[in-house]
């Protein structure tokens, strides 16, 4: 399953994140979730890093490092970000990102 699929999902399944939207274009993801603001995820092939601006947290880019994506300032996982971060909009329940493709592993400590 995508990062796309999962936030598509939980729109779905989460009356406090309906209304929201995702767009996928040119290997960016854009994540609207109303009140909550919006996530843009943005692939930079050439750098092998992936981009994200987060309504809650801020910027960050992530590298591949054994098969995940890592932001090397913490050693924590997209995913595992996506998780915390969602779980604050759906009362707390998990919303699965580390189900999703590359997020089997988190390297935080």
């Amino acid at each position: 399953e995508s990062i796309n699929d999962r936030f598509s999902e939980l729109i779905e399944d989460y009356e406090s994140l309906s209304g929201g939207d995702t767009t996928l274009s040119d290997g960016v993801l854009t994540v609207k979730l109303n009140l909550h603001g919006t996530y843009v995820i943005n692939k930079q092939t050439p750098n092998k890093q992936i981009w994200l601006s987060s309504p809650v947290s801020g910027p960050y880019r992530y590298d591949i490092f054994r098969n995940s994506w890592v932001y090397k300032h913490t050693g924590e996982t997209l995913h595992s970000l996506l998780d915390r971060e969602v779980a604050r909009f759906i009362n707390n329940e998990d919303p699965g990102f580390k189900d999703c493709y590359m997020g089997q592993s988190d390297h935080s400590e």
